[in-house]
């Protein structure tokens, strides 16, 4: 499996950021009920959002069931720019 580079690192915690932040508007969530709903501090869902935090898998999980959403909800278009290559 190919690593992937800091650029395309970057890309991808930008995208997730940003799905995590359209689906919290959605509901109409400010960013201190997020972080109450997750046990994490505001700040860090603000590092999130922007894409400055490479979180884990559990705390994207808690994020997601906070957002009464999945975490391949979450996820859904940004393969389209990390293509699987098959052999």
């Amino acid at each position: 499996m190919p690593n992937l580079t800091m650029k395309a690192r970057d890309k991808l915690l930008i995208l997730l950021g940003q799905r995590i932040k359209q689906k919290r508007r959605e509901l109409k969530m400010k960013q201190e009920e997020l972080a109450e709903k997750t046990g994490l501090h505001r700040t860090y869902i603000s590092d999130v959002e922007l894409g400055k935090r490479n979180l884990g898998f559990c705390i994207l999980v808690s994020i997601a069931l906070a957002l009464n959403t999945t975490v391949s909800e979450l996820a859904i278009g940004i393969e389209q720019f990390f293509p699987l290559r098959r052999n």
